[in-house]
């Protein structure tokens, strides 16, 4: 039996900051539907986040938010079989900042340490020096350095850090049209995504800082914002390792972003003292997108506490890997999330983190630690209502759970959300209590008390629950009985 034509020509487009339109090329005669998936971010996973009619080539995503990149695919599907996927498209939803940067946030005693490579070898040293210290950085790799040496390309993903796009044969994009510019940084994204897992956008680097007002706005069209740096660390003038410390210690300062490269034994040499000292002198390190972060915020006394904890962040993070946002603690094995998709945990691995993915504001996760922690997270304040994707498959309905997270800083009543389920009759969005009556969900959440390493319930009035509020830093066991629900939290 021949199998079902693929979708092609899958085109998202950005109608604002909480609207992507999608539409697609339909080859299939005989499909019962079209399933959609979705990427968030840099290094999220596809999901699905719709079922649509057969004969149908446009889809409006609306479960999304402003200053966000996001990656789909189309896929369509029989009784028994679905074809292969479409190709991928990416938008950008409205409210990102693509001015250039040069320095960060000077409020904050923070400097970010970045790294070009634009010829080979990348020194496997200097990957040691940054992990045994645990500095996170903000790498720029070409594409041809990457097909040269994909293993460090993978160190460099498995380590945490952030990757961004330097071409992918170093040339001086001023010098290039339109169209070679593009190709330049589209080649060197799917090099990088399909070696890695990490898309580049939204951060690339033009080689030598070569870039005009053509350049940054061809690369703004397709989704890149330039980072520059507000000093160059020395390292490919041949200078000597107490050069390139003395020259970065006389450009420390808040803000600073500062340049080097991976190719020079130097600059192996010289990073841990440079890290020692600055970090003596106060200076947290931390990764380009933290280091523009709008907002920074810990987790308050008594939040994560000796042993297990259920919890969220309040905010979108600005640099979603895990080992950053859980800067000093140990992850690895102890962080778990829920897959909703599979009903089955994942624990995050630090040599195949993978398979765990980034972190996000809309999604609970448990936590095992020995010693009450603070999280420290530098991200984006959630602006707009929230809009959190359940289960659109309940492969065992007896762990048919989700755990949310609850996106927001401020506290409010779990009976202010609602459900929307689009396969239901009007009125298609509900409130918990009506949802509840319709059968669509379980109307109590569950979450863990990390002082008394207990379950307590979370529920509207007439449930008689323990609590009725959702709260800031804790992540909600929740059960829904149908496929495809949609829970809308309201800002506080």
């Amino acid at each position: 039996m021949p199998g079902l034509a693929a979708p092609s020509d899958l085109v998202a487009t950005a109608i604002s900051g909480t609207r992507i339109d999608l539409e697609w090329t339909d080859w299939s005669a005989n499909e019962l539907g079209f399933k959609i998936q979705r990427m968030t971010g840099p290094t999220g996973f596809f999901r699905q986040i719709a079922v649509v009619a057969p004969d149908t080539a446009m889809y409006s995503d609306t479960s999304i938010n402003p200053a966000t990149v996001y990656y789909y695919r189309v896929c369509s599907f029989d009784a028994t079989r679905h074809s292969n996927w479409s190709n991928t498209a990416w938008a950008v939803t409205d409210g990102m900042d693509f001015a250039e940067i040069s320095r960060g946030d000077t409020s904050r005693k923070q400097m970010a340490l970045t790294f070009d490579a634009g010829a080979v070898p990348i020194r496997p040293g200097l990957l040691d020096v940054l992990r045994d210290r645990q500095v996170y950085c903000t790498f720029f790799p070409t594409g041809w350095v990457t097909e040269q040496e994909p293993w460090n390309l993978v160190q460099i993903a498995i380590d945490g850090h952030v990757i961004g796009n330097h071409s992918y044969s170093h040339p001086n994009l001023t010098n290039l049209t339109d169209a070679e510019i593009i190709e330049q940084l589209f080649q060197t994204d799917e090099i990088i995504y399909n070696l890695t897992g990490h898309h580049t956008r939204p951060y690339f680097r033009a080689p030598g800082g070569a870039r005009d007002a053509r350049v940054l706005s061809v690369a703004e069209s397709i989704g890149f914002r330039h980072v520059f740096w507000t000093a160059g660390g020395g390292d490919f003038g041949g200078w000597t390792v107490q050069q390139i410390i003395d020259n970065t210690l006389n450009n420390a300062g808040n803000g600073t972003v500062m340049l080097y490269h991976c190719l020079p034994e130097n600059t192996e040499i010289a990073m841990p003292t440079i890290i020692d000292t600055l970090r003596a002198q106060g200076y947290e390190l931390v990764t380009v997108p933290e280091i523009v972060a709008p907002k920074v915020i810990s987790s308050p006394p008594g939040t994560i506490n000796a042993g297990w904890n259920l919890i969220s962040i309040p905010i979108e993070p600005a640099t979603p890997n895990p080992p950053v946002v859980f800067r000093g603690v140990d992850i690895d094995g102890r962080l778990y999330r829920w897959d909703k998709e599979t009903a089955s945990v994942v624990a995050y691995d630090a040599w195949s983190p993978g398979t765990f993915g980034q972190l996000s504001a809309d999604e609970g996760y448990w936590l095992r630690v020995d010693a009450p922690v603070t999280i420290k997270c530098a991200g984006t304040e959630v602006m707009n209502d929230r809009h959190i994707k359940l289960p659109q498959a309940l492969p065992d309905p007896f762990v048919a759970w989700a755990i949310i997270g609850y996106p927001f800083e401020t506290a409010q009543e779990w009976a202010n959300c609602q459900i929307h389920n689009p396969s239901a009759p009007e009125p298609k969005t509900r409130s918990i209590s009506e949802a509840k009556a319709a059968g669509w969900i379980s109307s109590m959440l569950w979450s863990w008390d990390s002082a008394t390493q207990s379950l307590f319930d979370v529920g509207i009035p007439d449930d008689w629950p323990m609590s009725t509020q959702i709260e800031p830093w804790r992540g909600y066991w929740m059960r829904p009985f149908v496929t495809g629900l949609e829970l809308i939290i309201p800002k506080p």
